[in-house]
């Protein structure tokens, strides 16, 4: 890696309470094999658990590589990206998880796709692994239109396709161009709406198979140490299709209503959330589906 070349990535790690996981998740970034130059953005934001210590010692013993950004308050997760894209000099940038860690030619073999088909967007499978260390990837391969994309998340088979803002390549002109950035106010599902956001805008996006990312889900993590998954889930959705809906109404009234897909994900989150969760899930549904009736209104309107 030449130092004096200009970056071509950013690699941007919000970081909350996760000392624990902390090392190896930073060990997997400064060890990719990429050969050219790139910055590890540190944005810790009000951990008292020393993961900011940590986060220094780093940028002390890499100076080329880490830079820190850390915050007394807790801004959140969406805050700590957006500082993080806008303080970025990548080509290109890539949001990472605390806890995560990525495969040594994570950064490589994105960089290579994009470089080559000029995309918005390159993806990559990923590993999860949970309390019972279960193992899964992505299981599509496709080159398409960010709103072809779109329409595949929101089917049936968009069960095919993550919604998580990790485990991608960004162009970073185009994020910033189009204004796209994390909604600061939600704590949970903010990834569906910056990837909602992101797709609706995208000229060309690629999925590929090759699974480079590790997706840890520890106990407690900075999503699952937080309990509403319900109406989070809901109230994302909400705002994906209001944003739909206005963007462009033509494609909206194309789109299939609520899908087998985002009904299983409202029936596990009122799972993970509720006790009394059968009945909460039909309440949910009618909630989205009386936004959805409002919206197709809504839509054929401004036609």
């Amino acid at each position: 890696m030449n130092p004096m070349s200009q970056v071509q990535i950013s690699l941007i790690v919000p970081i909350y309470q996760s000392k624990a996981a902390l090392h190896s998740c930073l060990d997997s970034l400064k060890n990719q094999d990429f050969q050219e130059r790139y910055e590890i953005l540190l944005v810790p934001f009000g951990s008292t658990d020393g993961s900011e210590e940590v986060c220094e010692e780093y940028a002390r013993s890499y100076p080329d590589l880490f830079r820190v950004y850390p915050s007394e308050k807790n801004y959140g997760v969406s805050a700590s990206r957006n500082v993080g894209l806008l303080l970025s000099r990548g080509k290109y940038v890539a949001f990472v998880d605390s806890d995560d860690e990525l495969s040594p030619n994570f950064l490589s073999f994105l960089y290579a796709k994009a470089e080559k088909s000029m995309a918005d967007i390159v993806s990559c499978g990923f590993y999860m692994y949970g309390p019972t260390k279960h193992l899964q990837w992505a299981r599509i391969r496709s080159k398409t239109t960010g709103r072809k994309a779109l329409s595949r998340f929101l089917s049936f088979r968009g069960l095919n396709l993550r919604a998580y803002c990790w485990g991608r390549l960004y162009r970073r002109d185009f994020l910033l161009r189009e204004k796209i950035r994390f909604p600061s106010e939600l704590g949970l599902y903010e990834d569906w709406v910056f990837f909602v956001r992101c797709l609706m805008k995208a000229d060309r996006v690629e999925f590929y198979r090759k699974p480079l990312y590790h997706y840890c889900q520890r106990t407690p993590s900075l999503t699952h140490s937080r309990k509403d998954f319900a109406a989070s889930f809901t109230e994302a959705l909400k705002r994906i299709l209001r944003e739909v809906s206005a963007e462009d109404p033509s494609y909206f009234l194309s789109l299939p209503l609520l899908s087998v897909s985002v009904k299983a994900h409202l029936y596990w989150a009122c799972k993970e959330t509720e006790a009394s969760f059968r009945e909460r899930y039909s309440v949910r549904k009618k909630e989205l589906e009386s936004v959805w009736k409002e919206e197709r209104k809504n839509a054929k309107e401004r036609l």
